[in-house]
């Protein structure tokens, strides 16, 4: 017998829709993982892999979300409440919902509205961060330049420049210990530069960051089947 594999592609169908709810399983970081081997009709065996935490995400409309937030992202599509807080020496985040903007032709993030400092502040991405443009096949690539910026009163300045170069570098079969999936292996590179200028200093806080997200996508999953995000201090995050 012989078997013929093909590779899958993914549209806005296999993205999430609102009120749809995903059970994220967060693995303890391993140095020892290297996710980056990859290519045409690729196995990735992560069935080693252990859940040392769970929670839901909720995909809620932007018209549930707290008014402010919802007049600054009324063209976007769905929130999700960010489980932690941020601490970035003077500014604190808080209560955080992540927003996204899904169209048939792309899906996007829109920004974040959290409390800085307890003050409710919407940071919306001019242009918005481009996560995947559909459809989604093996070899595809693609580039977003965006960034937003604000002022805390009283507080501070707060920008963030980002440019984020994706690249589908992958497909075949992703091991899990939940299963065997067929998927697309999308690979982003994202540049960050943050500034903060605080009212009580003259000069800005510049900090630039790199981080690399690997994202294993299935068909009518809504949310990656795995991600895996490693930045420049050789910290890994599955999820």
């Amino acid at each position: 017998y012989s078997f013929s594999f093909s590779q899958i592609t993914i549209t806005s169908g296999d993205m999430p829709s609102v009120n749809g709810v995903f059970v994220v399983n967060t693995s303890t970081p391993s140095l020892s993982l290297d996710p980056a081997p990859t290519g045409a009709n690729y196995t990735w065996d992560f069935s080693s892999l252990t859940s040392a935490s769970q929670h839901n995400d909720t995909f809620i409309s932007v018209l549930s979300i707290p008014s402010l937030y919802s007049i600054a992202f009324l063209s976007s599509t769905y929130a999700v409440r960010a489980l932690q807080n941020i601490n970035l020496g003077a500014l604190t985040f808080s209560d955080a919902y992540n927003i996204y903007k899904k169209s048939t032709a792309k899906y996007e993030y829109s920004g974040q509205g959290a409390d800085i400092n307890s003050i409710p502040t919407p940071m919306v991405y001019s242009p918005r961060d481009l996560l995947y443009t559909f459809p989604l096949n093996y070899g595809d690539a693609d580039s977003s330049e965006s960034g937003f910026n604000i002022t805390i009163p009283t507080i501070a300045d707060y920008a963030k420049a980002r440019k984020r170069v994706n690249q589908v570098d992958g497909w075949g079969t992703l091991i899990l210990p939940s299963g065997s999936f067929d998927v697309l292996r999308v690979k982003s590179t994202i540049f960050d530069r943050d500034s903060i200028a605080l009212m009580a200093v003259p000069f800005p806080v510049v900090v630039p960051s790199t981080t690399i997200e690997y994202k294993w996508l299935g068909l009518q999953q809504g949310e990656p089947l795995l991600q895996i995000n490693a930045n420049q201090f050789a910290v890994t995050q599955i999820l």
